[in-house]
């Protein structure tokens, strides 16, 4: 009976976000005669943010363009904890109903402002427990994993770990669920690609399988691909090469070469990067609080010990966001670095947690701890501890996979150790051994730090670095000459005119 009220509300009531989106929405695309066609697939999503985005997206592309639109239903069989009782499958089948519905659908088509002979495709496709004949046998057989000739190993591990909320992953029935829901996907996008022609898909991101999935499908079927979900770019679009959603740092220096008033830039980008130093999370929306404006103040435990820090990630997070690293994921790689650094009884490794970790980070926090709480040189504290005041204490070497962390401690000349593909790779400021083992050296001699050939501390290149991955989105727009503002969270955007037109269909 539970189930059929909650079923019954879901379709009848309204609530306040709801009626805010119905009222925002109700604007039609423009429609001028002679414009050249376009047919663009796009999501359909409960999320409000980003479906008020999607709208004022395609309302601008509209101005230039006789668009075609088609909605595709995003939201997978798995995204609700409900959901995943895949081993009973009455129950399965009734959540399944209440998560999605034909009356459903029309209900928030009507929200959105959206015809509902418009909305032609879905994700949501029957979650499975079996293998398939699959037989992994280690995290790395997963990474590598590919059907049909597409690459979605490292997307079915990303989701693994975000939607189950797990640390890492297991060779478990969750997972192989998961690969069987991942290559169902793929034939599903393969067969609809392979019959309707698109110009464009337009995707917020293209990390974890409901994003991925149709992403890579349609490069290899030679549809546009276009993502705007990050706020570090106006419009990336994806490749084979670089299929990510996070901004392709390996053109960085590319660009940096082509553009003029290079020391205006520069100026421009140290102005910025100071203030991030005092609290500015501007360039990085995505943190809920700063690292540098919360008070707590760090203290080593043994005034003439030297000393490491290790920076973790959010355990559920996507690892693979970048690419590949020398770990399979975050909880892999502290752990290693915890193994080794208890070897090295002349260094204290401080190791300070995410501050805008998700829920659930805390406990595996202190899984580490009691695993490692023998070791007295590993010492693990506040999350909220202010970075500048790590700083100042000039620490032998700090670690992190791939974090922001990197350039703000290369800049004030302290070695930073990276073990994943990041927006750093292609810069010399940075520490990126290319094996475990090398990175055992390191760990084994961070007092005496044997630095790589072609590495420097080289201010100017830090604030390159700084300039393309926050402040440049193209070579004739960045922030020097205009701003930029998207925010999926309220449906914000703004980029200036004639911008959108000329990145996606030029």
């Amino acid at each position: 009976m539970r189930y059929l009220i909650s079923l019954l509300l879901d379709l009848l009531w309204v609530n306040s976000d709801q009626r805010l989106i119905y009222s925002k929405s109700k604007f039609t695309l423009s429609k001028r005669n002679n414009l050249p066609q376009k047919k663009i697939l796009v999501p359909f999503i409960e999320d409000i943010g980003t479906m008020l985005v999607v709208k004022k997206l395609l309302n601008r592309l509209a101005e230039s363009y006789d668009l075609q639109i088609t909605y595709f239903y995003v939201h997978c069989s798995f995204e609700d904890t409900n959901l995943l009782k895949i081993n009973n499958g009455i129950f399965y089948k009734i959540c399944s109903l209440i998560k999605y519905n034909e009356l459903k659908l029309i209900k928030i088509s009507l929200l959105y402002n959206v015809s509902f002979s418009k909305l032609r495709y879905s994700n949501f496709l029957s979650f499975d427990s079996i293998n398939g004949g699959l037989n992994f046998l280690n995290k790395w057989d997963v990474l590598e994993y590919k059907y049909a000739n597409i690459v979605c190993g490292d997307l079915i591990y990303d989701t693994y770990l975000r939607f189950f909320s797990s640390a890492t992953i297991k060779i478990d029935s969750k997972l192989y669920s998961l690969v069987d829901y991942s290559n169902k996907l793929i034939k599903y996008w393969d067969n609809v690609f392979g019959k309707k022609s698109f110009d464009l898909l337009l995707l917020p991101y293209g990390s974890y399988l409901q994003w991925g999935i149709p992403s890579r499908v349609a490069i290899k079927n030679n549809i546009n691909v276009y993502y705007f979900g990050n706020s570090n770019y106006l419009i990336q679009n994806a490749t084979n090469y670089y299929p990510f959603h996070s901004k392709n740092y390996n053109l960085y220096r590319e660009n940096w070469n082509l553009l003029k008033s290079k020391k205006v830039k520069l100026n421009q980008a140290k102005s910025r990067f100071d203030n991030r130093f005092k609290g500015e999370i501007s360039d990085i929306s995505y943190m809920k609080k700063s690292s540098y404006s919360n008070g707590l103040k760090f203290n080593k435990c043994r005034t003439n010990n030297k000393f490491a820090v290790i920076f973790l990630h959010c355990f559920f997070d996507s690892p693979h966001i970048y690419g590949s690293g020398l770990f399979p994921d975050f909880f892999e790689w502290l752990d290693f670095l915890l193994e080794n650094a208890s070897c090295n009884k002349n260094v204290d490794f401080y190791i300070k947690p995410h501050p805008n970790g998700l829920p659930g980070n805390d406990s595996i926090v202190q899984e580490f701890i009691k695993k490692y709480k023998r070791f007295t040189n590993l010492i693990f504290i506040d999350k909220n501890i202010d970075n500048y005041s790590i700083i100042v204490q000039k620490p032998k070497a700090v670690f992190s996979f791939y974090g922001t962390i990197a350039a703000e401690f290369a800049y004030f000349n302290i070695p930073v150790i990276l073990s994943g593909d990041s927006p750093f790779s292609t810069y010399k400021f940075v520490i990126k051994p290319n094996s475990q083992e090398k990175l055992i050296e390191y760990i084994q001699n961070i007092d005496k730090l044997d630095l790589p050939v072609d590495f420097e501390f080289n201010k100017e290149e830090i604030l390159q670095f700084y300039y393309m991955n926050y402040m440049y989105f193209t070579q004739k727009y960045d922030i020097s000459n205009a701003t930029k503002s998207i925010n999926l969270n309220d449906g914000t955007l703004f980029i200036p005119d004639g911008k959108l037109e000329e990145l996606i269909f030029s």
